[in-house]
Parts: structure tokens; C-alpha cells; sequence
């Protein structure tokens, strides 16, 4: 009797089932990794909207221009960002639907409506205000975004 090269029954069947066992694994993470994702973007874009306000600011105070840092404050944040972030609709007030980033400029108020509410807490929209920052003479001489929820 001779020997056959390849995989039997037996093996054909063990491998279909650690490849379905991993195929399971994986689809069950992918919401979670999704999730996850859409909040480290999030903390992404409002640490480079608080730096470029920041940077902002700064190049004010650098060329003597501290004057200009009340245009700063009631400026769009995004404006100042090399790109928009993904979603951002321009001129709506309120974001629609999820992954949308708006900016009220009425109410200088940044808002993001999440794909994936319950990673954030539940939350059916995230807000920051772009409040300035006033001296005692009530001069601005800051700006910075103050979470709302």
C-alpha cells in the first residue's frame, strides 16, 4: 500500500474550523475596533484644533500683533487646520448625520455627531465652545475649546 501526500477528511474539517473560529473572532471585533477608531479621531481633531488655535495665538504675539488675537477668537477653529477634517459640512449649524462635524459660528460652537454613539457615552452629539480668554482689562488674549458634554 502506498502513502498519499496531502490532507485527509479529518484535517480538511480541523482546518475549516479554527479558519471559521478565527472569521467569528474577527467579525465580533470589528464594531469594537471600529468604535474605538472613531473616538481616537475624534480626540485627534480637537488636539489639533486646540494646537492650531494655540499656534495661532502664538504667531500673534510673535510678530508684536497681540491686537489680532480677538480675530483669533472669533474665527472659525477649522479655518486654521492645514485640511478639514473627513465630514466636516461648512456653513450647517448642527450636524445631520453621524461622523459630521459642524461650526456655529453664532454660537462659536464646534459640534461632531458620532457614527457610534455608545462609545461616547450615549452621547447623539459631542459639543466644545471656542470660548476666549480675557485679562482683567478685558482684553483677549486667548482662545481655547472648552468641552460641553
Amino acid at each position: 500500500m502506498r502513502f498519499q501526500g496531502g490532507i485527509g477528511t479529518y484535517e480538511f474539517a480541523i482546518s475549516i474550523c479554527i479558519v471559521a473560529t478565527l472569521i467569528a473572532v474577527l467579525l465580533l471585533r470589528i464594531p469594537n475596533l471600529q468604535a474605538e477608531s472613531e473616538r481616537m479621531e475624534v480626540a485627534q481633531t480637537v488636539r489639533n484644533l486646540r494646537l492650531s488655535v494655540l499656534q495661532a495665538i502664538s504667531e500673534h504675539v510673535m510678530h508684536g500683533q497681540e491686537y489680532r488675537i480677538a480675530e483669533v477668537a472669533s474665527s472659525n477653529p477649522i479655518d486654521l487646520l492645514e485640511t478639514e477634517p473627513a465630514g466636516y459640512m461648512r456653513g450647517a449649524s448642527s450636524p445631520t448625520r453621524g461622523g459630521e462635524w459642524t461650526y456655529d459660528s453664532a454660537r462659536r460652537q464646534l459640534a461632531y455627531r458620532p457614527l457610534f454613539p455608545a462609545s461616547f457615552g450615549g452621547a447623539s452629539e459631542l459639543r466644545w465652545i471656542y470660548a476666549p480668554i480675557v485679562d482683567t482689562s478685558g482684553h483677549a488674549v486667548g482662545a481655547h475649546l472648552v468641552e460641553l458634554n
